[in-house]
Parts: structure tokens; C-alpha cells; sequence
């Protein structure tokens, strides 16, 4: 999707990976893949943090963040007294012990 890497392992379909994105100052470079490719779902995993999958779900490990670009909000504050950016602009971050629903694009709580 960036330069000549268009395709990956094949692990995972319709998800769009990047990494060291929080370390690298990044995590606004997914726009741009997402809206070339509308229906993926955007990943962006910081360093020392890895994602587990296991059929649908995903789960966070390590020290940092794994930001979702999935075109919704969600926080651990809720969001009803926050003001967001629009929806083509939302991420969020999950920690260690997090887990999203890959197939329904939600968080586990």
C-alpha cells in the first residue's frame, strides 16, 4: 500500500498493518492508504507491542499502543463529552489486555 509494499503474508485479509507508528511520529500516515482503500481496516502498532489473533479477535501485548482506524471512536472515558474530528479522521488506542472483534470491527469489553 506504501511505495512497493502493496501485499503482506496473507495471515490477515482486508487489514492494512503499520508499525512503530506512535515512536515514528505516524500515526496520520494511515489516512492516506484508507482512503485509497475505504474497506480496509487500519492497524497501526507501536514498538514493543504485537497483536495475538485468534480467529476473529485480536488482543494487545506489550508496552505501547495499537491505534484502530475503523472509521468509529471509542475510549475508556466514553465519548459523549468529547469533541471528535470527522469519522474519515478517527482513531483510538488500545493497551495491553485490549481486545477487538476483527469480523464486527468492535471492541471486546
Amino acid at each position: 500500500m506504501m511505495g512497493d509494499h502493496q501485499e503482506g503474508f496473507g495471515y490477515i485479509s482486508n487489514i492494512v498493518i503499520d508499525q512503530h507508528v506512535l515512536a515514528r511520529n505516524r500515526q496520520f500516515d494511515m489516512y492516506a492508504i484508507l482512503r485509497e482503500h475505504p474497506g480496509l481496516l487500519g492497524i497501526g502498532i507501536d514498538e514493543n507491542t504485537a497483536v495475538v489473533v485468534q480467529r476473529d479477535t485480536m488482543e494487545v501485548i506489550g508496552s505501547s499502543y495499537v491505534l484502530v482506524y475503523d472509521g468509529s471512536f471509542w475510549s475508556r472515558e466514553g465519548s459523549d463529552q468529547k469533541i471528535l474530528p470527522e469519522k474519515d479522521f478517527l482513531f483510538y488506542m488500545l493497551r495491553s489486555g485490549d481486545k477487538y472483534n476483527l469480523r464486527l470491527r468492535k471492541i471486546l469489553e
